[in-house]
């Protein structure tokens, strides 16, 4: 078939630069209707074919969310190509086989990125590595860490990167850096043929640009467009954070849900987050062995006072955890507090980075308008932080 049939215009570019291996990193973004994730799997099927040695492996964030994706996707392609049936694909490990060689292309998620590392290909090498929605990666360092130990055993590599760009400024992936190995592309729906994605497609697209321009820009032409919702808008994260003298911690009980410890220090008008403690399925005692020595015990830890027991585990530890107060408007307060200080977090707090960019009001239900109540989801650090302002705010700092 004429490749023009399978690939969209904006990646006629892309297309070439990898036929001529002029790249090895190729950060494609967009907005929906796209096709930068439809362009990939073309190009790795068409790889995996040209190619006797490439093998491939795709990845998405977490392992579930695999097979109604990138799975679904990249059959989709071999039939788009009309070369599915030289193409097995199992579940048991998730595979898809190419018949006549017997390369293969694997499927990982990156739940435990150092479970990756044992990935290998039965012969050849791995060629093609493709990060799926790889900005919810929750830092460039578990990238670099997959990368390294896929890389290997070849004399060249693709490697691609499919994202929506996070509608905020301090994302990793919104700063990394260009250099001769690297390709940044960026693609919205409206290079793609209204063939390809349908009438109704374009005129959805239509109606969100009349009613909500912002929203419109961010999720199809891909801009960053922080969102209103978000509760903390500003905030930076900074290698190196200078040393204050009035610092706390803070710490929200968990277990199947986060136990999250923040070490954060205060000047004026400004709030550092130095250091994290996150940790899932661990009982009080466990918790308390692993965050041994990682914290100043002379520093008070304002805890979550519905965990009174947990606490006293805390204090015969040697921390000097106590209780914070919730009372009516305690939780408005404190984000009151927080608007009011520049944030700036060490950028080792990846869950920390994580959270907070994804911290929001929620909505009225009827209205759709943004209340003074938060999110109450993945903000095990958030409820770490409000609690290490307990004392500074009712002092008012």
């Amino acid at each position: 078939m004429n490749l023009k049939d399978a690939i969209a215009p904006s990646f006629f570019e892309v297309h070439n630069a990898i036929k001529c291996g002029k790249y090895t990193h190729y950060f494609l973004k967009g907005g929906r209707g796209s096709c930068k994730s439809s362009f990939v799997s073309v190009e790795i099927i068409l790889g995996i074919m040209k190619n006797k040695d490439a093998n491939a492996v795709v990845l998405r964030r977490v392992a579930s969310s695999l097979r109604d994706s990138v799975v679904e996707q990249l059959n989709w392609a071999a039939d788009l190509l009309g070369v599915l049936h030289l193409f097995k694909t199992t579940f048991s490990p998730t595979e898809m086989v190419f018949l006549p060689t017997g390369q293969k292309i694997l499927f990982r998620g990156a739940d435990d990125v150092k479970k990756i590392k044992s990935t290998k290909a039965s012969s050849g090498y791995i060629r093609y590595v493709w990060f799926e929605e790889c900005d919810e990666f929750k830092s460039y360092d578990d990238i670099l860490s997959v990368n390294q130990s896929l890389l290997r055993g070849g004399k060249k590599f693709d490697v691609f990167y499919t994202f929506n760009p996070p509608n905020f400024k301090n994302h990793w992936i919104n700063s990394i850096e260009c250099d001769k190995h690297t390709l940044f592309h960026h693609s919205t729906y409206l290079s793609v043929p209204e063939s390809w994605l349908g009438e109704q497609f374009f005129l959805e697209a239509k109606r969100l640009e009349s009613t909500d321009m912002d929203r419109y820009r961010h999720q199809y032409l891909g801009e960053i467009i922080t969102p209103k919702e978000q509760i903390i808008r500003h905030f930076e994260v900074k290698d190196n954070l200078p040393d204050t003298d009035i610092k706390f911690l803070g710490q929200d009980f968990g277990f199947n849900h986060a136990n999250a410890i923040l070490e954060v220090g205060f000047t004026e008008d400004t709030i550092y987050i130095f250091k994290e403690h996150y940790v899932k399925g661990m009982d009080t005692t466990e918790i308390i062995k692993d965050a041994e020595g990682k914290f100043d015990k002379s520093l008070v830890m304002w805890c979550d006072s519905a965990e009174p027991d947990r606490i006293k585990m805390w204090k015969k530890a040697g921390f000097r955890a106590a209780a914070v107060s919730k009372e009516p408007g305690s939780v408005s307060s404190q984000i009151d507090f927080l608007l009011s200080h520049k944030i700036v977090i060490h950028s080792s707090c990846v869950n920390t980075i994580y959270e907070m960019s994804r911290w929001c009001w929620m909505k009225d239900k009827l209205t759709g308008e943004c209340t003074d109540r938060p999110v109450p989801i993945n903000d095990d650090l958030m409820a770490a932080l409000r609690y290490s302002i307990e004392y500074l705010r009712k002092a008012g700092f």
